[in-house]
């Protein structure tokens, strides 16, 4: 599966149940064979390694009020269940974001459903637990720096900061 039919898939889930992506993405993967949902896998997986950058990570961060390198990768796989648009435009411009995530829908930043949506979708579809996976390359995270700094990520992420700081 390429990434465009990846992203016709959360397409397709998101018209099928616009309050639990998570939950229709398995709805949609369960619809395919046990190959395909593999193949899913691996393309949500490379679709999410895009945004693994400092400048995506601190955003998280700032929304959130602290990232783990678990809670990080269940940040950007909401972000793939958010869309293509929301996705492509956070990876871009982290601070995008500000559009997307009030103050009031912190909780909602996490979403270790769509991590686990091939796995969930292939233990249904076969009984077993999905194959091994596949490597994915992740880009290289850039250069760091201090998330604790308030004058760093108000100057990174102006708007984001005005809502979260």
């Amino acid at each position: 599966m390429d990434d465009e039919q990846y992203w016709a898939l959360v397409e397709r889930a998101r018209e099928a149940d616009p309050g639990d992506v998570s939950g229709s993405v398995v709805g949609v993967l369960r619809g395919l064979s046990p190959a395909e949902v593999v193949a899913a896998d691996l393309a949500f997986r490379r679709i999410s390694a895009t945004g693994c950058t400092w400048a995506l990570w601190g955003a998280a961060h700032l929304i959130t009020g602290g990232c783990s390198d678990e809670g990080f990768d269940c940040f950007r796989g909401q972000l793939v269940a958010l869309g293509r648009e929301v996705f492509e435009n956070a990876v871009a411009d982290p601070d995008s974001l500000a559009d997307v995530v009030g103050a009031d829908g912190v909780d909602s930043a996490f979403d270790e459903g769509v991590l686990d949506a091939a796995w969930t979708a292939y233990r249904a579809l076969t009984g077993e637990d999905l194959p091994m996976r596949q490597g994915v390359r992740y880009p290289a995270l850039g250069e760091g720096w201090d998330f604790g700094d308030d004058a760093e990520m108000r100057a990174r992420y102006p708007r984001l900061a005005a809502v979260f700081l």
